[in-house]
């Protein structure tokens, strides 16, 4: 699965019938013979630098990454590489900084009356939240804001109207999750 993320819902106007798009069809060769490029507006799609992608050992995301690329520059796409550090620095601040105070925001009243009831890895998630200041959130929130700026700029720059990445860098089994519950969950939210 990819995600497309585009900041402007009218520049996916190529993407007017969910019935038509290419990879979500069960015969994908078959649906893009139906697709005419001359009649889909030009769009620039970003992904990210081969050297800021990963996959967590799951090289077929690779593969499948590179068909859905190759998919929309058949209907007209022009891929652009883009710099995606602001975007994972933005990630990374969800689970190693005081952003995770958020979560203990939904959470608190259960983790003070009973704690037991949660869940093990979130409950950790959770206690961690407790060790931050206000000073700690405020800090975390103006980093994350600059990675989004500095993302903007990058989008700006280089005319990219959708970032096209894994939804998912790598599918874990259940028994891996419950074995390294906390760093899989990171893995899985890479992007």
């Amino acid at each position: 699965c990819v995600e497309i993320m585009s900041e402007n819902d009218k520049k996916l106007g190529f993407i007017h019938d969910l019935d038509n798009i290419p990879m979500s069809m069960p015969n994908a060769a078959a649906s893009m013979a139906r697709f005419d490029s001359s009649e889909c507006a030009l769009f620039t799609f970003g992904v990210p630098k081969p050297e800021q992608l990963d996959f967590f050992g799951n090289e077929e995301g690779r593969e499948l990454l590179e068909k859905a690329c190759l998919n929309l520059e058949k209907i007209g796409g022009r891929r652009v590489e883009i710099e995606f550090e602001p975007f994972l620095n933005a990630a990374k601040a969800l689970y190693e900084s005081a952003i995770v105070v958020q979560r203990l925001e939904a959470t608190a009243e259960i983790l003070q009356t009973n704690p037991d009831a949660m869940d093990a890895a979130v409950r950790k998630i959770c206690e961690s939240a407790t060790n931050y200041n206000a000073m700690d959130v405020y800090k975390a929130q103006a980093f994350v804001d600059d990675c989004k700026k500095q993302a903007m700029k990058i989008l700006k720059e280089q005319r990219v109207d959708y970032v096209v990445t894994p939804t998912a860098p790598r599918c874990y089994k259940i028994n891996e999750v419950n074995n390294d519950p906390i760093q899989l969950n990171k893995n899985v939210g890479y992007y």
